[in-house]
């Protein structure tokens, strides 16, 4: 029986973590989608409101349900056609999609359609970044022929002409900023480049060192004009306040990234904290399996992706992802649908991360065994938790605990996985 319990409780225990896997996500399967078909962006209005393109046209997630927008009911799957949404950007209460043809403006349901029949200055259709000045001005660059500007007095499209070396997105879909000193910046193809009163600068090793052994992954730009540049292991802060350029490297822990992991693409929340996810050189280099905080503090936290409903492993081919005005951060996938995690949602397993204390016998029948330093006994109090995070028992303060141990009944608690909680230090035990 004593046997039949204990391995009753080893699979409470890997259920229940399997359970704490989830604990904050939320998933959207692509049939529950308008339209399946293969995502390809997605953005936050920062107002309630989450924009999806995918191969089959431009979705909205309304906080209730997704609903269409602009769609493909021909063939949602095909990669090539003109209903592509391959970029999204909220801007001033107007969604700006780029496509495999054109520039979309949606004003509520109404949409404005910039593409060579109308505009022929743009001179290809398939956009793959878009932003906006401070006059409101929008800036793109398509797919390999130029930086372009839409006018917003005018109405057109005034296209600039760079030097052939300067980096293009081709198939990629690039982050674009526009500072608060009228530059444009963007990454693509391992390269950050500013594009400045019409000339174009590739920003290089002589400014930033680290670039002689790495590329460019992702860059986004913070609240003060500086540039975050996240590169494949390494990540900084580049400044260019009217030609005083400055670049500060970032700290990462050691043992941070796996032997086999690479940052991947930045994003950065309404509290100014960056989001970062990461591939695997395994396979075909195309999955993910963690994702980081870099909080505004410089303090990092890792994150794995939990397995779902119908995904065989947490590895996913994630596309891009975005950072809601409530902090949940939302992941699309081209061939699953789109994770939301709660970054705000504490998990009881969060809430007890720092399993600091040593625990005999461990799974427990009648009595616990704590081990800590004695300096950790003084004045301290005891709880115990269930798996919801309830406290179910307590010992007050001062009790009579000697050489560095504690010994605690739990003969009446039924068999589980609980935390039990000395001062502020932490253990998971399992009882049978």
């Amino acid at each position: 029986m004593k046997n039949f319990l204990l391995i009753l409780a080893f699979l409470m225990l890997v259920i229940i973590t399997d359970v704490f896997s989830q604990a904050g996500w939320k998933y959207f399967k692509y049939k529950e989608l308008p339209v399946p078909s293969m995502s390809f962006c997605i953005q936050s209005d920062y107002n309630g409101g989450i924009f999806l393109g995918m191969a089959g046209g431009l979705f909205k997630y309304n906080g209730i349900e997704w609903i269409k927008i602009y769609y493909n009911e021909l063939n949602p799957m095909d990669q090539d056609n003109k209903f592509n949404i391959r970029h999204v950007i909220c801007l001033g209460g107007d969604v700006w999609a780029g496509t495999n043809e054109g520039l979309i403006k949606f004003n509520g349901y109404d949409r404005t359609h910039y593409n060579l029949t109308n505009t022929p200055s743009m001179y290809n259709d398939k956009i793959r970044g878009i932003t906006r000045d401070k006059y409101a001005n929008i800036w793109f660059v398509n797919l390999a022929l130029g930086i372009f500007k839409l006018d917003k007095t005018s109405d057109t499209v005034v296209r600039y002409s760079i030097p052939q070396s300067t980096p293009l997105p081709f198939s990629e879909n690039i982050p674009m900023f526009c500072d608060g000193y009228d530059n444009i910046w963007y990454s693509s193809t391992g390269k950050f480049v500013k594009f400045s009163g019409g000339k174009i600068k590739i920003i290089d090793s002589t400014e930033i060192p680290e670039q002689k052994n790495d590329t460019v992954s992702s860059i986004q730009i913070m609240s003060d004009n500086s540039i975050i540049v996240l590169m494949k292991h390494s990540i900084g802060q580049y400044k260019d306040i009217n030609g005083n350029i400055t670049f500060t490297r970032i700290d990462i822990p050691t043992n941070l990234l796996n032997n086999n992991e690479y940052f991947f693409m930045i994003k950065v929340d309404l509290e100014g904290n960056c989001w970062i996810l990461s591939r695997l050189t395994n396979g075909s280099g195309i999955a993910s399996q963690y994702f980081y905080k870099l909080s505004k503090n410089k303090e990092w936290t890792k994150y794995e992706f939990p397995i779902f409903d119908g995904t065989s492993q947490n590895l996913y081919s994630f596309s891009d992802f975005t950072i809601d005005e409530k902090g949940k951060v939302w992941f699309s996938e081209p061939y699953y649908g789109v994770f939301v995690f709660d970054s705000k949602a504490t998990s009881v397993e969060e809430k007890f991360k720092n399993s600091n204390i040593n625990i005999s016998p461990n799974p427990a029948t009648d009595f616990l065994e704590i081990s800590l330093p004695d300096h950790a006994l003084k004045n301290v109090a005891i709880h115990v938790y269930n798996v919801f995070g309830e406290c179910i028992k307590e010992i007050p303060h001062n009790p009579p605990f000697s050489k560095g141990e504690i010994k605690l009944d739990v003969s009446s608690l039924p068999p589980g996985v609980y935390f039990v909680k000395v001062g502020e230090k932490v253990g998971k035990f399992v009882k049978y």
